[in-house]
């Protein structure tokens, strides 16, 4: 196989790692440059002392993010609404460890990445999963047939990974209803949000649908995914109940990593602006994404794939094509290596391909990917 390289090799990890002449389009980073505003921002601090840096609350970030949240998504927040750690997976396990206790039940939407119900069960409570399927949307029955007197949160992933389905108002307000009544907590990762590929899809936060969801939900946030920063990190966790932040906080201490001062930089030069790199990279997205679909049209009865409004996933289902081998491994065999479907709890047959490359690194990897199915298409004929 030729020897193709990513823009980010060797600094990344999944090309790295990949045997040579392979085309990993497994984690969920990108092969594109970062935005120039990020490098700025993150230049002129090294060019001051590291020290511990303010409070981002009178620093003027807790303000720029206020600002963004009650502008884009009329939420109702102040900067004491807003905390800064390390990253977004540390924030699901601390935030999950104080709200659960041994013997308790939280949902979760399925597939999903494991380490989401792996937080639930570090808490010591059982992982619930509710079945998503973003052609048919879900419903507050689909909700409510799974809770028990046990249940004490839901966790959300929204726009959701792997899928890229992004929940309608109609969905939030079914979570929203079954856990005002139920007096469940609510755990939002919105990682993905400003990663909306359809013009006329807008997010929206489950925190600002009313008063009482409001309260009972805590949001992790943050620029690793729109702006490709999962080597550098730095989360957002937000909610409107500034009170019941203070007190997480306290419970959490010592425990819960801070946003250091380089990360800090980073979010700061992030929510500022949806900066012309976002623009062109959504662009782009949009447009590898286009690139999956037509490569995957002519295979529909080999592989199922549902072109999503936001993130850049890509959640394949290939059927009985590769009989009982895993589709990941099989496609490996042809020189593409995607996320495999056990790893968000999904049959074998499921994988994940992230699109966030370059179109000629993707167009490389859909020949491979078509000329296995076609492959398979002769050696067993339908």
């Amino acid at each position: 196989m030729p020897a193709l390289r990513s823009p980010s090799h060797p600094y990344s990890r999944r090309w790295s790692m990949a045997p040579d002449g392979a085309i990993p389009l497994t984690t969920a980073d990108m092969d594109l440059p970062t935005d120039p505003l990020i490098l700025d921002a993150i230049t002129e601090r090294l060019a001051h002392p590291l020290a511990y840096p303010p409070p981002y609350t009178t620093g003027g970030l807790g303000d720029l993010l206020a600002d963004h949240y009650r502008t884009r998504y009329q939420a109702d927040v102040t900067r004491t609404c807003f905390w800064l750690l390390a990253g977004t997976l540390h924030g699901a396990y601390l935030i999950l460890s104080e709200l659960l206790r041994p013997g308790d039940e939280a949902l979760f939407l399925a597939p999903s990445y494991r380490f989401i119900p792996e937080a639930i069960t570090h808490a010591g409570a059982a992982a619930i999963p509710v079945p998503l399927d973003p052609a048919q949307g879900l419903a507050r029955e689909d909700i409510e047939r799974r809770i028990t007197a046990r249940t004490r949160a839901i966790h959300l992933c929204n726009p959701h990974n792997p899928t890229g389905h992004m929940l309608s108002h109609r969905e939030l307000t079914a979570i929203a209803e079954a856990a005002n009544e139920h007096d469940l907590a609510i755990v939002s990762d919105e990682i993905h949000c400003r990663l909306i590929l359809d013009p006329h899809c807008q997010h929206i936060p489950i925190a600002t649908l009313n008063d009482d969801t409001a309260q009972r939900t805590f949001t992790l946030d943050g620029p690793t995914k729109s702006h490709n920063l999962a080597g550098l990190g730095g989360a957002i966790v937000w909610t409107p109940d500034a009170s019941a932040l203070r007190e997480l906080r306290h419970r959490l201490d010592h425990r819960a990593a801070p946003a250091r001062a380089i990360q800090q930089a980073a979010i700061t030069a992030a929510y500022a602006t949806d900066s012309p790199w976002l623009t062109r990279t959504l662009h782009q997205l949009r447009y590898n994404r286009g690139l999956v679909e037509q490569a995957l049209r002519p295979h529909q009865r080999m592989v199922s794939y549902r072109p999503a409004p936001a993130t850049y996933l890509a959640w394949l289902d290939f059927h009985d094509t590769f009989g009982p081998q895993p589709a990941h491994e099989a496609l490996a065999e042809h020189g593409v290596l995607l996320e495999p479907g056990a790893e968000f709890g999904a049959p074998p047959r499921c994988a994940r391909l992230s699109f966030a490359t370059t179109p000629e690194l993707l167009d490389a990897a859909l020949d491979r990917i078509t000329a296995a199915l076609t492959t398979r298409q002769k050696r067993s004929p339908r």
